[in-house]
């Protein structure tokens, strides 16, 4: 979605300050710890969405069953929410949107609870999080696709991960997948030319050990090798000196 109107515009801000207050909320309410579990914050998300006047962005997309995304360990996308206890070292990939006045949000963030079980995890989460940084800084008008593509796999590359390549950012506005693609492999100056005001989701997905995944055909994306996998993401407006990011 080319984001025009200033009136879109501050829609979007605005459900990037409630999204953001939900996320912040649900990171102090005690529910990623240890003995907790993904189907309590299913159960938060409902109640806090309906206190706040908002909707999942999620529910119902491609028959997902759930309003948040909590994908654990080899799961590395698309995790619905279980009722099974969080443990010590859990990788947990925090996937999350709401629609707001009939646009979108999406972001994602991964933790470990409690004490890692590999200080490599920790670098892998570290690294997902500078690829991120390191899109986003070529996410301006006039750049392509290709460079936003090519800043991410370097980085997650040289940090000694993997991008899983089926998975990618993507546009947004009314629908959660919209275009452009946005790659997280390619080379610089491929692909679409980035125009200001474009909507995107960058979304760097990174495998600890392999870049293969196999779906489960129950939602969740699966690493092959039952290793982690890491995921990190902003939404936010393409401008003609840089990204803003929405949430």
């Amino acid at each position: 979605m080319i984001v025009s109107d200033p009136k879109i515009l501050q829609i979007l801000r605005d459900a990037g300050k409630i999204h953001q207050e939900i996320i912040c909320e649900l990171f102090a309410s005690g529910l990623l710890q240890v003995g907790r579990t993904g189907l309590e914050i299913e159960e938060w998300i409902k109640k806090t969405q309906k206190a706040k006047w908002v909707e999942s962005a999620f529910l119902g997309q491609y028959n997902y069953p759930a309003n948040i995304i909590i994908s654990v360990n080899d799961v590395v996308v698309h995790g619905v929410p279980m009722d099974i206890p969080f443990e010590s070292g859990n990788v947990v990939k925090v996937d999350y949107g709401i629609r707001y006045q009939g646009y979108l949000t999406d972001a994602a963030t991964t933790i470990i609870i409690w004490e890692p079980k590999n200080p490599r995890h920790v670098r892998c989460i570290e690294v997902a999080r500078e690829a991120l940084a390191n899109g986003i800084a070529q996410a301006k008008a006039g750049n392509f696709v290709g460079d936003i593509s090519s800043a991410i796999e370097t980085t997650v590359t040289q940090g000694g991960f993997h991008i899983i390549r089926e998975l990618t950012g993507h546009g947004l506005g009314k629908n959660i997948h919209e275009k452009p693609d946005i790659y997280n492999f390619w080379k610089p100056g491929k692909g679409e030319r980035l125009k200001a005001g474009t909507y995107v989701a960058i979304e760097p997905i990174v495998g600890f050990s392999t870049r293969h995944i196999f779906d489960t055909g129950k939602h969740a994306i699966c690493m092959e090798d039952g290793n982690i996998g890491v995921q990190e993401e902003h939404c936010g407006i393409i401008g003609e000196e840089g990204f803003e990011i929405i949430v």
